[in-house]
């Protein structure tokens, strides 16, 4: 898809790519003008995707990242440029699709290529917010890491390896669809090589701490009705004892609590 590329600038003058031409083609079925609410269902995927290709790329995230000079370490763990930029984009992927929902709620006779520039706009003016939560979620995981290795809470190596074989026999089940790969690596070195397993137990882990923290404080209530705060408030309390470096934050570490995304 042809996109020509303007360049927004950030704070510190640094500028990353962000897409202007926002041209619909879907489908030879979908006009630009169709009321989305008329969009069949089988359909409806289609045009996100779309859409998604014109935001920022993740690639454009990964270097702003890069360019702002952002990392964030305590000496063992660590998240990359490459990881918060990664972040960065899931962040306003998930942007992008629950606000096609909200659009389709309030407003079904808005047409697809209304809705599709209204978003993505709406995204891009907001870049600075999910730059903020890939930061703050980034400097999270770390902490959490830091926490279960000292505490002896970290999923097992077995663990993460089995899970690791799951998964890389669940994508030859699939098919064995491209992969973007470091050049000489294997599509099963990306899913089973001791570093991937090691990446795949550090993400087991935080999930698994994420879990426990927020059922360790909802528990009495009998649910886990607002992970957010409870990643927030623990956060907070562990800031001084586990100490991260955040190289170039953007705001002052004390914030970053405050901007975890809404959604864990």
């Amino acid at each position: 898809m042809g996109m020509l590329a303007a360049y927004v600038g950030f704070p510190n003058d640094v500028v990353r790519p962000q897409v202007v031409t926002h041209t619909h083609r879907v489908s030879s079925d979908i006009a630009p003008t169709q009321p989305v609410s008329s969009v069949p269902i089988g359909e409806a995927g289609a045009v996100v995707r779309e859409a998604e290709t014109k935001l920022p790329s993740q690639s454009a995230d990964v270097a702003l990242i890069t360019a702002r000079g952002i990392t964030i370490s305590d000496g063992k763990y660590a998240e990359s440029a490459l990881g918060v930029g990664q972040m960065m984009h899931s962040f306003e992927v998930n942007e992008l699709v629950g606000r096609f929902g909200q659009e389709l709620r309030t407003s079904p006779s808005m047409s697809v290529s209304t809705i599709e520039t209204t978003v993505v706009k709406s995204i891009e003016q907001s870049s600075r917010s999910y730059l903020l939560q890939a930061v703050a979620s980034a400097t999270l995981n770390v902490m959490l890491l830091q926490y279960a290795a000292t505490t002896n809470q970290m999923v097992s190596y077995s663990t993460a390896l089995q899970q690791a074989q799951k998964n890389y026999h669940g994508y030859l089940a699939a098919g064995s669809p491209p992969l973007s790969l470091p050049t000489g690596q294997t599509a099963k070195q990306s899913f089973i090589s001791p570093e991937a397993v090691n990446l795949l137990r550090d993400g087991l882990t935080t999930i698994e701490m994420r879990n426990k923290i927020a059922g360790d404080q909802y528990a009495p209530k009998g649910s886990i009705h607002n992970q957010h705060a409870a990643l927030a408030a623990w956060m907070t309390k562990h800031l001084d004892s586990l100490h991260p470096v955040v190289a170039n934050s953007p705001v002052p570490i004390a914030q970053l609590p405050n901007d975890l995304p809404p959604l864990m």
